[in-house]
């Protein structure tokens, strides 16, 4: 379930990274003119032979915008994570974890983006705009994703994630709690490890995970209806 953040924060990044990447090339362009006499102030001050100003500032029209594009792609998965872990503690504040997200994104790339001929106020409201739209995606594409690996599980593995919530049991405690044959309750313990549903401490006693918890809440309340 970890997947649904990672891949719902980076395809959402990747709008971001969209969006800033446009208003990168159109700040380039209009002050085109201010970035080429800043760089010759800079390379007058070079003993050896200067490079041609113009293809200076293609490379950085080049380079800059795909930068740009992936440090958003990559801190949109790394924040779409932390949306997903605070999303397991509790769902129902999705949307405000959501917004917080994107305010955050929005913020952090307000004040590490240069956008030449507007301030940093101006380049810090553009965003935040396309912070909102980073949040909008993420939730839409987290709910999408979480949909997708929400899973049926048997009756076994209900009651060993049952026990477990209540109480972190060792195998043999777990053996007496669900009364079935110890390859059977093997073979589920490590069915749900690989789901990343249960975990096992330092005194070898099984817990169950935020993710398991949430499955077995969604196990519940599909049952209601």
């Amino acid at each position: 379930m970890e997947g649904a953040g990672a891949r719902a924060g980076f395809v959402a990044g990747c709008v971001f990274g969209i969006g800033l990447t446009i208003c990168e090339i159109f700040s380039l362009l209009e002050s085109r003119e201010l970035i080429m006499e800043q760089i010759e102030i800079q390379l007058e001050h070079l003993e050896y032979l200067m490079p041609n100003i113009g293809s200076l500032l293609k490379v950085m029209m080049i380079v800059g915008p795909i930068v740009i594009f992936l440090t958003s792609a990559i801190f949109g998965l790394l924040f779409g994570l932390l949306y997903h872990h605070l999303y397991l503690h509790n769902p129902r504040l999705r949307t405000m974890y959501g917004a917080l997200a994107g305010v955050l994104f929005g913020i952090f790339f307000g004040f590490t983006t240069n956008m030449p001929p507007l301030s940093r106020v101006k380049t810090v409201v553009i965003c935040l705009v396309l912070g909102s739209i980073y949040a909008v995606v993420l939730l839409y594409l987290h709910s999408r994703y979480i949909e997708i690996v929400q899973l049926d599980l048997n009756r076994l593995q209900i009651s060993i994630l049952e026990a477990i919530k209540r109480k972190k049991l060792k195998f043999a405690e777990l053996l007496n709690a669900v009364h079935v044959d110890e390859e059977k309750l093997r073979n589920e313990l490590r069915k749900l490890d690989d789901l990343k549903l249960i975990a096992e401490d330092y005194q070898n006693r099984y817990i169950i995970k935020d993710a398991g918890k949430l499955l077995l809440r969604g196990q519940k309340e599909r049952k209601k209806d």
